[in-house]
């Protein structure tokens, strides 16, 4: 559109419709980028905060005798780690600190739902009644359980 003084405005129809056509062209590629799941990750990334990634190690019940065994029923839940696999290390210590028994458990987390699983020590019964305590270590992370018996 060009006017001024003693001047017409002169209107340029291509102009309007080559400017919708960009414009439609433009909400078309956010329509097809929104759909893609990816770029939609991206962008809610990009806007909202992220929880950082944890991993939960607890006893579901405490560890308790059946018999010679000793029971350690645990459970893992891991929040957006990505780990393929973990291991536990399950020790059973005496009053004195000696180790008595040890196993180790290996299990495949599920993201965001507890995983459970029963570690099952075989106690000699020479040493059943020197018995303790017990020891999980999620084996190279930083989380540990301890539980003493009958403290």
């Amino acid at each position: 559109m060009t006017s001024g003084p003693g001047l017409r405005a002169v209107r340029r129809p291509g102009r309007t419709v080559t400017g919708l056509a960009a414009v439609l062209a433009l909400l078309g590629l956010c329509v097809c980028a929104w759909a893609t799941p990816q770029v939609r990750t991206v962008l809610s990334q990009s806007f909202t905060e992220q929880a950082a990634p944890y991993t939960e190690l607890y006893f579901t019940t405490p560890p308790a005798f059946d018999g010679a065994t000793v029971m350690v029923p645990m459970a893992v839940n891991a929040h957006g780690t990505g780990a393929g696999s973990y291991r536990l290390q399950v020790r059973l210590e005496s009053r004195t600190g000696a180790v008595v028994a040890a196993t180790t458990v290996t299990l495949v987390p599920r993201n965001g739902i507890p995983v459970q699983v029963t570690a099952r020590l075989l106690v000699l019964p020479s040493v059943s009644a020197s018995v303790g305590s017990v020891s999980v270590t999620l084996v190279g992370h930083p989380q540990r359980l301890h539980f003493a018996f009958g403290h």
